[in-house]
């Protein structure tokens, strides 16, 4: 049976308000990384002391993509899944994604679907199995991934730590990863299942210069210049009605390709 590792990214000991999501089960462990960003110190539940199946790794710091990071590194599971703490599974989640990992060895992640965001409409999942590329790994969330660890690790693929929330660019560090798996060759088989939830209002998606420059440097991380920059202007058409007063669609281009062209100037080689 292949033994299953959940990385939980929490901060100032949050995983305790969520219990639902540490389900007991067979070969399943929970690895908490609890980001602390005050100096005070707080008890944590027995629920959690008492668990053999959960361990707890507190860090002075903050980054999301530093804490998915230090989860991976302390994994010893065969197939890791991407968590955040304030999300909870389906109850067959686990049978699931072991019967598609056994069934096909040459799949090497693969994503599946939160049931709060169909139901709010903020996503539109194609509700069959297929293969990523680059493209639909774009949609991606971070808490719909799950990944073989040795493929992951023995090919040194981490999460860029200059992306997601806490980094200079707060957000796609999951669309980088998936990215840089496909870099590789692998395969990231998309599974229609309903098998995560994340029950929080969502605030929505900002439209914003900021929101287009960061953008534009995730497309330039992920893809090649002149894909990147097409990419640029493609999703300033697909966006074009959702742009607030502040911002004209000419102004959300400019700010897409020159996040973009930032990347290429000043990240790529770092």
């Amino acid at each position: 049976m292949l033994k299953i590792n959940v990385l939980v990214s929490s901060m100032n000991y949050s995983f305790q308000n969520n219990k639902k999501l540490f389900i007991p089960s067979t070969n399943v462990s929970y690895i908490i990384i609890n980001q602390i960003t005050s100096h005070s110190d707080k008890d944590v539940d027995e629920y959690f002391t008492n668990r053999e199946d959960i361990g707890i790794f507190n860090y002075q710091e903050k980054g999301l993509s530093k804490s998915r990071n230090r989860a991976i590194s302390q994994s010893t599971g065969d197939i890791c899944l991407i968590a955040d703490d304030d999300v909870y599974y389906d109850e067959n989640i686990f049978q699931i994604l072991r019967e598609k990992y056994e069934s096909d060895k040459n799949i090497e992640a693969i994503t599946f679907q939160d049931k709060y965001a169909q139901e709010i409409g903020k996503k539109n999942y194609i509700h069959k199995e297929f293969l990523h590329n680059k493209y639909t790994a774009l949609k991606v969330t971070s808490f719909e991934i799950s990944f073989r660890r040795n493929a992951v690790v023995n090919n040194e693929m981490y999460f860029d730590e200059r992306f997601g929330l806490g980094a200079k660019i707060p957000l796609g560090e999951e669309n980088i990863f998936l990215g840089d798996i496909l870099d590789k060759k692998m395969k990231i088989l998309h599974i229609p299942e309903f098998l995560v939830n994340h029950p929080h209002e969502s605030t929505g998606c900002l439209y914003d210069k900021l929101s287009g420059f960061n953008k534009g440097v995730v497309f330039a991380r992920i893809f090649p210049s002149l894909t990147a920059y097409f990419i640029c202007i493609i999703f300033a058409l697909r966006k074009r009605n959702k742009l607030n007063s502040k911002i004209s669609f000419q102004g959300y281009i400019k700010a897409l390709i020159s996040g973009a062209y930032f990347y290429f100037k000043n990240m790529k080689q770092c």
